[in-house]
């Protein structure tokens, strides 16, 4: 039986993770409560705190999810940034930028509890995708590096 891989062992990894999938069309008539977002968030989180484990000094993590839950996508990048000093965003290249910046500043999650999302900077190097934008017809998708 195996142990699992041991800590800084991929140069590479790609965290699609599970998530609530708000951003999946069919999703839209499916009803989530708060507690379920908040759930799906720290789902993803555990999953993100062990490819940063996993990771190699200098490797390179993306991470991606189908939601519009901001819980699920910048609150979480913002809590990978302020728990891993060695975790850095990287803005898309050139011509490789077509989503919308990352959301910013503080949300009310419920009542007593409140989250920070990125600065306006780090919202620059993250990407987001809204079926409601008019000039795109995609579903909702997030995706960061």
């Amino acid at each position: 039986a195996s142990d699992g891989f041991g800590a800084e062992t991929f140069d590479h990894i790609l965290l699609d993770a599970p998530c609530s999938a708000l951003g999946v069309r069919p999703r839209f008539l499916i009803e989530s409560s708060v507690d379920d977002l908040i759930r799906a968030a720290k789902y993803s989180r555990s999953m993100l705190e062990q490819a940063v484990h996993l990771l190699k000094q200098g490797g390179t993590l993306v991470f991606s999810t189908c939601t519009l839950s901001p819980l699920e996508n910048e609150a979480n990048v913002r809590f990978i940034l302020d728990k891993f000093p060695c975790m850095k965003l990287v803005e898309a290249g050139a011509g490789l930028h077509h989503g919308s910046p990352g959301l910013t500043g503080r949300i009310t999650v419920k009542e007593g509890v409140s989250v920070q999302l990125l600065s306006d900077q780090e919202a620059k190097a993250v990407q987001r995708w809204d079926p409601e934008d008019g000039e795109r017809s995609v579903m909702g998708f997030f995706i960061c590096k």
